[in-house]
């Protein structure tokens, strides 16, 4: 099945070579996922007295922002362990540089052939792989077993659509989702699915969503937010945010902000595309419809004054961002893309709505509709409605905004559960070495 597999891989990443070079995806970072550019040996670490090393992956910037709460914990309760990130996104790739300190590395994931993860493997020697929500290679799975090397699926999740799609392989699924040592997933909707594919049942636990447990840092310091947040106040301006747009939203985001700006004249939109690389193009688009428009990163203080719509085009500042919001929706999810995160601009109790397709977060959305936490529209004239109504209603605006920080704050916690999880994998790794594939948690968790 193995074979298969890796066979349908190289004929459909050919194919989709086209595709990569149309749409400006193609970057350095995919040639470094077939080799190490720079030789990486056990020795490097060796003097380093490290305990051993993490390997930690996540595709892109939502699960690498997600884990560093756990990252920070670890670092704290087992420290002398050396972190790898490896990520598939340039902006995922980004993020984890900065999460990386001192000795950790920060590479693109190995394309998912067993000669090329073996490579990696045996450059690397990670005593731990954790894979962060839906990242199943089987190849490098493989690869890690036959190497006795715990992997570890947290915050996992399956969504709708790549569930039906597993289902088409599920006796390749099965026979990987068997070399996974430990699923930590988001909810029991998850945990069924996984269990369906063919993960054994007893591996797999309910421990909760990790971004409930994302606290924005207090202490950053960025001039260009400083300036936005004296702006707003001082002009009694209001923020309207669309967080993490994909393509075929921004046009209709666009359209409402001019229903919405002949209304309220003090209304400042900032828009932040989920791929920073499409930033011009939509302020571009956003210029052909005769607002005043600049790039977050080349804002000033005089700009500033006479401006409509601000595109943002830096990766990390959105979290932060969504403090200054009055109002906040949640890109992905006009189209049929499944939506993005909510829960950080919840933290900061900002009244959050978002579209008919959240099938990525379902669990998420669903828990926050059941608290009356957050607003689901139909559509794009819903969505105007639903803003216009908002802003015209302060104490609406301020009590669905409470109710989401509430929802946050009842459902953290999730670091903590994970922390039990992973804890005998670092203590008992001496058993993977002497070749016991069979560790697995002890049984008496499953009551998570």
């Amino acid at each position: 099945m193995l074979l298969i597999y890796s066979f349908i891989l190289i004929i459909f990443s050919v194919l989709s070579l086209p595709y990569f070079f149309i749409k400006g995806k193609l970057h350095k970072g995919i040639f470094d996922r077939f080799f190490l550019l720079k030789k990486v040996k056990k020795s490097i670490f060796k003097d380093l007295n490290a305990k051993g090393i993490i390997w930690v992956h996540g595709a892109s910037v939502g699960e690498i922002s997600a884990v560093k709460p756990l990252i920070e914990n670890l670092r704290r309760e087992h420290p002398g362990y050396i972190f790898i990130f490896s990520t598939i996104t340039i902006t995922g790739n980004a993020l984890a540089r900065r999460i990386a300190k001192n000795n950790d590395r920060v590479i693109y994931f190995p394309f998912d052939l067993r000669f090329i993860a073996e490579n990696f493997l045996n450059r690397l020697k990670p005593d731990l792989f954790i894979a962060l929500e839906t990242e199943i290679w089987p190849n490098f799975i493989a690869a890690c077993k036959k190497r006795f090397i715990p992997v570890l699926m947290l915050n996992g999740r399956i969504s709708e659509r790549a569930f039906k799609r597993y289902l088409l392989v599920k006796a390749l699924m099965r026979g990987v989702l068997d070399k996974i040592d430990l699923f930590c997933m988001q909810d029991e909707s998850h945990k069924v699915k996984v269990i369906k594919l063919g993960a054994p049942e007893d591996k797999v636990f309910v421990t909760g969503n990790i971004k409930f447990d994302i606290a924005p840092d207090t202490s950053h310091d960025c001039g260009k937010l400083l300036m936005i947040k004296e702006y707003l106040n001082s002009e009694r301006k209001q923020l309207f945010v669309a967080g993490s747009t994909h393509p075929g939203e921004e046009s209709e985001l666009l359209r409402i902000f001019k229903g919405l700006k002949s209304e309220f004249r003090n209304l400042l939109f900032l828009i932040a595309p989920r791929h920073i690389e499409r930033s011009v193009r939509v302020k571009r688009e956003a210029v052909s419809y005769g607002f005043n428009v600049e790039l977050y990163s080349r804002l000033n203080a005089g700009a500033i004054v006479d401006l409509d719509i601000i595109i943002l085009d830096v990766i990390g500042e959105l979290r932060y961002i969504y403090e200054l919001a009055s109002v906040v929706f949640i890109g992905g999810s006009l189209i049929p893309h499944g939506g993005q995160n909510l829960i950080e601009p919840a933290y900061f109790s900002k009244p959050v709505l978002f579209g008919p397709y959240m099938d990525n977060f379902g669990g998420i959305s669903r828990l926050f509709l059941n608290q009356k936490a957050a607003i689901q529209v139909r559509d794009a004239d819903e969505l105007l409605i639903e803003v216009t109504s908002l802003i015209k209603n302060p104490g609406r605006m301020q009590l669905l905004g409470k109710k989401a920080k509430e929802t946050v704050d009842l459902n953290k916690g999730v670091t903590d559960r994970l922390m039990n999880f992973i804890a005998p994998y670092l203590k008992t790794k001496d058993l993977y070495e002497k070749g016991n594939p069979s560790l697995h948690f002890p049984r008496f968790y499953s009551g998570w």
